[in-house]
């Protein structure tokens, strides 16, 4: 992927197939060029793992704890899963991931309803939705203080 693709993100979400271990096995590499193209240090920068698909649990090649265990491996980040096609797991996902992403001192009121895409890793940055949510917090604020 471009490394324009990257820029400006506030958080990666690597996204694998669970019916899928080569999706899985991909997923040091998804990291590293997410990493890589951003410049940010693995160690501070918030990622989220998710494994989607988990309605064709009887097709699973990928375990929760095989999941589990990576994210352990590389920073303990969050994992959950999902069936994308249902929304099951989403909101609460990207709940996280906006927690995870949005600067300390600004409430989020706007959340993405989508993954748009499965597979891979996917830009998510916040700053559209924090801007948005600003100008939100901001009108409510004059109402309040209107009359």
């Amino acid at each position: 992927m471009s490394p324009s693709f990257y820029r400006s993100s506030n958080c990666i979400i690597l996204v694998f197939d669970v019916t899928s271990a080569k999706t899985f096995q991909s997923l040091d590499r998804w990291r590293t060029e997410a990493l890589d193209s951003l410049g940010v240090d693995a160690s501070t920068f918030p990622i989220v793992v998710v494994g989607n698909k988990t309605d064709l649990g009887d097709t699973r090649e990928v375990t929760e704890q095989q999941a589990r265990e990576w994210c352990a491996a590389h920073g303990n980040c969050p994992y959950f899963e999902t069936v994308a096609v249902s929304k099951q797991g989403i909101e609460p996902l990207f709940a996280k991931v906006v927690a995870m992403s949005k600067p300390k001192d600004t409430e989020m009121t706007i959340l993405p309803t989508s993954l748009a895409g499965a597979g891979g890793a996917m830009q998510l940055s916040a700053e559209d939705d924090i801007r948005r949510s600003m100008i939100v917090q901001e009108k409510q604020k004059s109402k309040d203080k209107c009359c």
